[in-house]
């Protein structure tokens, strides 16, 4: 399973084609890597650790970028754009993307000063930069069309929670996927999608889920995504809270999973609790909260980062922290069909007119013109979206 930030730069990628990406520069080798090099891209690793590692790294970087001869260099996250910046001029002009928040507002607004525009993926990231530039916009994440069958997802969801075998998942197509042909109470399945990371909420997720199950015994988590190496040790503390609560038998980590689409739309509800973590990253867009509002789940999520601002009337919103008021969200969902229905239906019509493919490709190409072109940057007058 790719991150957010990954997954996106996947989709621009292919979207734009080979007449656009002269090549791809990753700075950590891993699963975005062989995606990317499955798909035909020509792919360089230029490792960059923290701390002390980074000067060496810039200068690798430019070496690549150098070798890309790229007239725009898409900066995708502020490691990125920072290591662009570093790594000095003649590598192209620079378009951070920002993902997400981060806690060191002056650091984003020192990178941003090196590049010729900035990104953002929703309002929310984009606060730091309100009225201090005037190449500064937003261009949201575009969630490409796809049709996700949600009873084989469901088959899938209960092979990996341990209810079924692998072929339940090729056989489930068309079957109703709440149904339990073994006549037992089929569970009712929470999704939770990303790293295993504080700001994710996992812990938030298993500290509600005993005040859940009391009142919905059937219920399961499946905990979907990578460890995440800033956070070493801390699937097996989530495993231990969850033991100690006494649903540890209800919690599986499923780690890294290239079906996270169709385990989304397997769940009965995508929760997604995220908060403001120790170094005070924030939740930027919320890929997953978008790709459960397409495939018609429904969706509980704290009020944390940009995630109101994707959700929109197409879920629940909880304060954040409020691990009481998320149990009883997620409740009350699970016990009215007709309410998931009807926020299932908002959902699809949510992403396909705010958060089309196509709009997200387009708003990029127009800034990669204009990067690449001197005389129009000269001519052109900033426009409203430049201004937000």
């Amino acid at each position: 399973m790719l991150g957010g930030a990954e997954a996106v730069m996947t989709g621009v990628v292919d979207a734009l084609g080979d007449g656009w990406v002269a090549g791809v520069v990753v700075l950590q080798d891993g699963p975005l890597v062989s995606a990317l090099r499955g798909a035909g891209r020509r792919v360089a690793v230029v490792p960059a650790p923290r701390g002390r590692g980074l000067p060496g790294a810039a200068l690798r970087l430019r070496r690549a970028l150098l070798a890309l001869d790229a007239d725009v260099v898409h900066a995708n996250g502020i490691k990125a754009a920072l290591l662009c910046v570093l790594a000095g001029p003649g590598c192209g002009r620079i378009l951070w993307m920002k993902h997400d928040t981060t806690g060191d507002v002056r650091l984003s607004r020192l990178v941003a000063l090196g590049c010729a525009d900035v990104v953002g993926v929703s309002r929310t990231v984009m606060a730091p930069f309100a009225r201090r530039r005037r190449r500064a916009g937003v261009v949201r994440n575009g969630i490409p069309e796809r049709t996700v069958d949600r009873a084989t997802g469901r088959a899938r969801v209960l092979a990996a929670l341990g209810l079924g075998g692998p072929d339940d998942a090729a056989d489930g197509a068309g079957e109703d996927p709440r149904h339990d042909a073994g006549g037992e109470a089929a569970p009712e399945v929470l999704v939770l999608v990303g790293r295993i990371a504080l700001g994710k909420g996992q812990l938030e997720l298993v500290a509600a889920l005993p005040r859940i199950v009391a009142r919905r015994p059937t219920v399961r988590v499946l905990l979907v995504g990578p460890s995440d190496p800033a956070f070493p040790g801390l699937d097996e503390e989530i495993l231990r809270a969850a033991e100690v609560t006494g649903v540890g038998d209800r919690v599986v980590l499923t780690g890294h999973r290239s079906d996270a689409v169709e385990l989304i739309a397997g769940g009965d509800v995508l929760v997604a609790p995220s908060v403001r973590d120790p170094g005070g990253w924030r939740e930027g867009f919320g890929l997953a909260v978008a790709e459960a509002m397409q495939a018609g789940t429904p969706v509980v999520a704290y009020d944390s980062g940009s995630l109101s601002e994707v959700l929109g009337d197409a879920g629940e919103i909880v304060p954040e922290g409020d691990r009481d008021g998320l149990a009883d969200a997620v409740v009350a969902l699970l016990e009215d069909l007709d309410r998931r229905a009807a926020l299932a239906a908002r959902g699809r019509r949510r992403v396909r007119d705010e958060f089309p493919a196509s709009a997200s490709i387009d708003g990029l190409r127009a800034r990669y013109l204009h990067l690449a072109n001197p005389r129009r940057r000269r001519r052109r007058r900033p426009t409203e979206q430049d201004q937000t």
